[in-house]
């Protein structure tokens, strides 16, 4: 540490390193809390998404009309009228 000249000038100095110091704890604390945060709202949408689509996928593939190749469309399209 510096051999401050001014005692009040060293005092200063160290209550600016403590602020800084809680401030830093207090931002990584918000941090972690808004990633914990996030992360449990990720999971509950992203579940509740799962759930819905695979029900539309089952609900649309189980169609006698949908029985064949995945991915295939056996419509009639006509390309001239």
């Amino acid at each position: 540490m510096k051999n401050y000249r001014f005692l009040w000038l060293r005092n200063r100095t160290t209550d600016n390193r403590k602020c800084e110091k809680a401030r830093n704890i207090k931002e990584k604390r918000t941090i972690e809390m808004f990633n914990t945060v996030s992360k449990q709202l990720v999971a509950l949408r992203s579940s509740a998404s799962d759930n819905r689509l695979l029900r539309l996928y089952q609900k649309v593939y189980k169609t006698p009309e949908n029985q064949g190749f995945p991915g295939f469309s056996y419509t009639k399209t006509y390309l001239y009228s």
